[in-house]
């Protein structure tokens, strides 16, 4: 039986993937900008176009940008044993 084997990494693909991570939570963030911009013009002629509506879209993305993180880090960390008032965030994301 053998011990843990340790891969070794270039340093080329370290900042690779760190330039592509950069990138597409840029890019993810200017679409959810621009989503955000449609809504509150799709939301316009029924709730009008106050700091109300803008606040409201503004927290509801807000909050549900913070429940999808936690859940992608307690995802990617491998803990599935989730603390008991952490699940009643996951509505706004669903």
């Amino acid at each position: 039986m053998t011990g843990p084997s340790l891969q070794v990494v270039s340093p080329i693909l370290l900042h690779m993937r760190f330039f592509l991570i950069k990138g597409v939570v840029f890019i993810a963030g200017g679409v959810l900008m621009s989503l955000e911009i449609a809504a509150s013009r799709a939301l316009a002629p029924y709730y009008g176009s106050t700091i109300f509506v803008w606040s409201s879209l503004i927290s509801v993305l807000l909050t549900a940008l913070a429940c999808g993180y936690y859940v992608g880090g307690v995802w990617r960390t491998g803990n599935l044993l989730m603390p008991s008032g952490r699940p009643c965030c996951w509505g706004p994301g669903f």
